[in-house]
């Protein structure tokens, strides 16, 4: 059953459902929220922080493992995103924020594979950024190829939130694919100019 209030995390990330987040834990608002999360098994809310406050959705978040403590009580845990949902009232009753939210229903047959198109312009991404071939998926047809693609490039924030809120793959995958096209040539471009400095021994200044 989905949560129906939840801790929430806002954090200067975008969490997708069936991706990892690790986190450092340090506030001590949030190790007393985390805490409680890990001795009563429950999920927390990660939301995009913004300047105009926090985004409207989220998702929901399980701890798969406590990796490390620290002696002062801070934490190293790894998160898994389960489910987007909306929030409907926030409460500050606590040292941390909870809210009310609704999840969103998710279809619960595979999604579809990426489009021939879609995985060109990520593979070329890919190797532009980080001038390696992206990893396969282990669990194809269970996590959105959208959401995935997205979790492993630095895309704008608001892009990414974007990709979130939208409750259709179909459309997911194509908003994905009109971003990577219109941020391929920059990324071509950028790469030309650290090729040409390499060769040349000049600055990019």
């Amino acid at each position: 059953m989905n949560p129906k209030r939840i801790p929430l995390f806002p954090l200067d990330v975008v969490l997708f459902p069936g991706c990892s987040l690790p986190l450092h834990i340090f506030e001590s608002r949030f190790k007393l929220m985390i805490r409680r999360c890990l001795n009563m098994r429950l999920q927390f809310g990660v939301i995009l922080a913004q300047k105009r406050g926090m985004a409207a959705v989220g998702c929901t978040a399980v701890i798969v493992s406590l990796v490390k403590q620290y002696p002062d009580g801070k934490m190293d845990i790894l998160t898994r995103g389960e489910t987007p949902f909306q929030v409907k009232e926030v409460f500050d009753d606590k040292p941390y924020l909870e809210a009310a939210i609704e999840c969103f229903d998710e279809a619960s047959e595979a999604y579809p594979s990426a489009s021939k198109e879609l995985t060109e312009a990520y593979e070329q991404c890919h190797w532009l950024l980080f001038n390696r071939g992206p990893e396969t998926p282990r669990k194809k047809g269970r996590l959105s190829p959208a959401y995935a693609m997205a979790s492993s490039l630095p895309l704008p924030l608001e892009q990414k939130q974007l990709l979130l809120e939208n409750r259709s793959e179909a459309e997911r995958q194509e908003q994905l694919f009109e971003q990577l096209k219109e941020w391929l040539p920059q990324l071509v471009y950028l790469s030309e100019r650290r090729q040409r400095a390499r060769g040349n021994g000049h600055s990019l200044n």
